[in-house]
């Protein structure tokens, strides 16, 4: 038994060992880590504030969420919703791209009670939605199509095995196994080099383990979905469990929690490493108003905190994406005239241009 378990050990250390020699993936992912933003967003502001947005705030990319204040895209939206949602797209991501931010993403996310992989009236929007949402998304310039994965209102049925009664689940996994396959071909059928971002939740709560809330347990049938239409552009995962982080350690053992995990759950190791990233998530709280998890704002040890952060971040994620999530903080704040929630009206702190340099100092 003790030669069995040697030579399992040797032959795990030998994949593992292939993987790591494998070589730095080709194409787009030659590129070093790019900053991205999710959150609450005006397009005419963008449009106006573009060069400033990459010049001196340091942004790369935007994964647009709440629009305009007309409600985040949700997976059953439907195609006239996004048109709707996304009809000054094309202008916005032209003046983007034109000052230099071009890592950017249409967004949609699921955030409804009466989610269930029966019901049938949901589940058959899907699909066509995302085809226009990748239609919308290639057409536009944009980088691809993220996909937010956390449960928020359907914790109990998305992914949760909880929701559905024992003798459902081999039918439900089946279910999301094929969804996944579903929407990864429409986009690709709209948007071939399409990268698809998964946020944020999924694999964090996969690789850490939450056996008395099981909220993620079937999380990962929708990636062996995704991943079986073998997207050129990758599939890029994105880790809510660093938000708060700012110790270099914690986040080089987060980081490879879940990347342990993604290639021990991935269906083709090849593709994984090739393809796919892991990439840590920041929540930069530089609001004047609300709570601010980093204390004083204008301590510079605060901002050596968030230095550390960042460049950790991208450390971790060398051709991939540092992920801010900026929803009702201090990174972006919506002009007083403009549509959006209140907490998004306001100002920054004084030295928000210190954090700014942060990310701008690359």
């Amino acid at each position: 038994m003790l030669q069995l378990e040697r030579r399992i050990g040797m032959r795990l250390a030998a994949v593992m060992l292939f993987l790591t020699l494998l070589p730095t993936p080709a194409g787009a992912r030659e590129r070093k880590c790019e900053t991205v933003m999710w959150g609450y967003v005006d397009f005419q502001e963008l449009r106006e504030n573009a060069k400033v947005w990459h010049d001196v705030k340091g942004m790369d990319g935007f994964i647009f969420c709440y629009v305009n204040g007309k409600g985040p895209p949700r997976w059953y939206t439907g195609p006239e919703m996004v048109a709707r949602i996304y009809e000054e797209l094309p202008e916005t991501v032209a003046g983007l791209r034109k000052a230099g931010i071009e890592a950017n993403f249409v967004h949609a996310g699921v955030d409804n009670k009466d989610w269930h992989w029966f019901n049938e009236e949901l589940l058959k929007k899907v699909v066509p939605t995302f085809r226009q949402l990748a239609k919308m998304a290639n057409e536009s310039k944009c980088r691809g199509v993220a996909l937010d994965c956390e449960a928020y209102n359907s914790g109990g049925t998305l992914w949760n095995p909880r929701g559905y009664k024992e003798e459902q689940l081999p039918e439900v996994k089946r279910r999301i196994r094929q969804m996944g396959a579903d929407i990864a071909g429409v986009i690709l059928e709209e948007f071939p080099d399409a990268e698809i971002l998964l946020l944020p939740e999924g694999a964090y709560v996969a690789a850490i383990g939450t056996p008395d809330h099981p909220q993620y347990d079937l999380w990962v049938e929708f990636y062996h979905g995704l991943e079986s239409k073998k997207p050129p552009g990758g599939i890029h995962i994105f880790c809510s469990g660093s938000y708060l982080s700012t110790d270099p350690l914690w986040l080089h053992q987060l980081h490879g929690r879940v990347w342990g995990n993604m290639l021990g759950v991935a269906d083709d190791l090849i593709y994984f490493k090739r393809h796919c990233t892991v990439n840590l998530t920041a929540w930069l709280q530089l609001d004047q108003q609300g709570p601010q998890y980093l204390a004083r704002l204008d301590d510079p040890k605060t901002l050596e905190a968030v230095e550390r952060q960042f460049r950790t971040m991208r450390k971790l994620s060398p051709h991939g994406y540092a992920f801010i999530f900026a929803h009702v903080a201090g990174l972006y704040k919506i002009p007083p005239d403009r549509k959006g929630p209140e907490q998004m009206h306001g100002s920054l702190a004084p030295n928000a241009d210190e954090y700014f340099n942060i990310l701008r100092s690359r």
